[in-house]
């Protein structure tokens, strides 16, 4: 039931369709998978800044406010993807 697609914009993770009751694939989680993998592609790229700022002695606060920004839009993304499943059961 599950098959294997590259992600949007030229990533090269992958997802799984999935799909809901009546065998149709949701979009729906589709759309909610692609802007949790932005997510996490962004608070990664936002730690990495961390840890050359830290390195480098200078611009750490600024890099750290982006950093923290980055991880509350991964939660809410993931909160977001969590919520569908249980309430559309996919």
């Amino acid at each position: 039931m599950h098959g294997r697609v590259p992600l949007t914009g030229g990533a090269t993770a992958e997802k799984f369709f999935v799909y809901d009751e009546c065998g149709m694939v949701c979009n729906e989680r589709i759309r909610l998978l692609d802007e949790y993998a932005a997510a996490t592609s962004a608070y990664r790229s936002a730690f990495a800044k961390v840890r050359q700022a830290k390195e480098a002695g200078a611009g750490l606060s600024e890099v750290l406010l982006a950093s923290k920004a980055a991880r509350e839009t991964c939660a809410k993304a993931r909160l977001a993807l969590r919520h569908h499943k249980i309430q559309h059961g996919c």
